[in-house]
């Protein structure tokens, strides 16, 4: 996409669509609590590392 971004009104107006988009593509859920606890996350999270010992965190 270099030639696209080269063009700034042609990427202005893309990044407005983008970001008008975005704004309308919600979940509806953002008022909600978390399905699970910071624990059972932490826990879920160790489970599947256990079960994948070749796959690194995409932090590393």
């Amino acid at each position: 996409m270099p030639g696209f971004r080269s063009n700034q009104s042609d990427w202005d107006a893309y990044q407005a669509d983008v970001a008008d988009w975005d704004s309308l593509a919600g979940d509806g859920l953002e008022n909600e609590p978390p399905y699970f606890t910071v624990d059972e996350e932490r826990q879920i999270r160790e489970r599947a590392a256990a079960r994948t010992p070749g796959r690194r965190s995409l932090a590393d």
